[in-house]
């Protein structure tokens, strides 16, 4: 599901650009299908996380993730029809590594100082300070767990799925008719408005969905704090065409939390 890259300066990415291997699925299909996996995957979760025997630790921590991440990934290699390596590639940022690490770190990094603030307007406090503990922080496999499913795998699976497919998907369906009419796998370019807002409807997407898997969060710190995330992956993506600023973002995003939360 790869956009084009910017057509200009400034210029908002546009549709996923056609490609060999098949007629690819319509915008409405993948809707379905990413409706679909995002329900199976907030029922699972809340089934998993519930359930009395769901086990503690670093499988717990897993078994959550996975609630979440199975479908996702499921709706991604449907919606690809066949072209994951052509989406998977746009999460590859080696031929712009720096534009897309810089751009990303910023993205990032901004996004957790706006929820920081939100969440001081709220609380009186960051959040973000380190958990106490009794007996210290997380060690072995929960260690690597609490690291390694939020800060590595998490990013690169969520951003496949919303803003790699679920953005372009709705961005479609927003430039209506003439863009209907060219097809699903065609090369015409949503317009500003288009692109600009599915950005914003998939970044709310994003942050109920976060609420619905996560209900024992605060809700609006919750809500708050995924939006702004949403919202800066969904524009990197619009103004770069690619995937790799948005991976980069959720990275720093949610690695900035485990540093500054971690047990001391």
């Amino acid at each position: 599901m790869s956009r084009g890259e910017t057509g200009g300066a400034g210029a908002p990415s546009g549709a996923p650009r056609a490609a060999s291997g098949g007629p690819r699925l319509s915008f409405a299909a993948v809707l379905v299908i990413c409706g679909v996996a995002l329900v199976v995957a907030i029922v699972a979760t809340r089934i998993l996380i519930a359930h009395p025997l769901a086990p503690g630790g670093a499988p717990g921590v897993w078994l959550g993730y996975i609630g979440v991440w199975v479908p996702l990934v499921a709706a991604v290699v449907i919606a690809a029809g066949g072209r994951l390596t052509s989406l998977a590639s746009r999460g590859s940022f080696a031929s712009n590594l720096l534009p897309d690490v810089a751009l990303g770190l910023g993205a990032g990094l901004l996004a957790r100082a706006i929820d920081a603030l939100l969440t001081v307007a709220v609380t009186g406090s960051t959040g973000l300070a380190p958990q106490p503990t009794l007996g210290g922080g997380p060690t072995g496999a929960l260690a690597a767990a609490v690291i390694l499913a939020p800060v590595v795998v998490a990013p690169v699976i969520e951003e496949l799925f919303f803003r790699g497919v679920l953005q372009g998907a709705v961005a479609r369906a927003l430039a209506g008719p003439a863009h209907t009419a060219a097809g699903a796998g065609s090369a015409a370019t949503p317009d500003r408005f288009a692109v600009w807002t599915a950005a914003a409807l998939v970044a709310v997407v994003f942050a109920v969905v976060h609420v619905l898997v996560a209900p024992s969060a605060p809700i609006v710190l919750t809500v708050g704090g995924t939006f702004v995330l949403g919202i800066a992956a969904g524009a990197v993506v619009v103004r770069t065409g690619r995937l790799g600023g948005a991976i980069v973002a959720h990275v720093v995003f949610n690695g900035v939390a485990v540093l500054l939360t971690w047990p001391r």
